[in-house]
């Protein structure tokens, strides 16, 4: 009975320097000593969502690194198109300009993921 309330007071303390919400359950294991570890499935599910934005930042990084280029290189030329009078020259020239710079950015990309693993 005695154990009973210590590890009730544990748990509470836990929560409480936590400050856990109702729908957030803190597993405890009682040890021997009554030492509040925290369970294993916790643990996972924050490893496992970190996993998760890693990988989303990649692919993100990924469309990023092909898309603001080409795109900056489109937009910049047709603006200096207006200006000079030279409609699809500097449009075009600045497009391939954009899509050199994306594939040598992404090549980097994939060589830097490569290096890390």
């Amino acid at each position: 009975m005695h154990i009973g309330y210590i590890y009730f007071f544990k748990i509470m303390q836990v929560k409480q320097r936590r400050k856990a919400t109702e729908k957030e359950l803190l597993e405890v294991h009682l040890q021997g000593d009554t030492t509040i570890v925290p369970s294993q499935r916790h643990i996972n599910t924050s490893a496992k969502k970190r996993e998760m934005w890693k990988y989303l930042g990649m692919v993100s990084q990924f469309g990023f690194t092909i898309a603001i280029p080409i795109a900056l290189g489109a937009i910049i030329g047709s603006e200096l198109d207006k200006r000079w009078n030279t409609y699809p020259k500097t449009t075009v020239l600045l497009l391939v300009v954009g899509i050199a710079i994306s594939i040598t950015n992404f090549f980097q990309l994939i060589m830097s993921i490569m290096r890390k693993k």
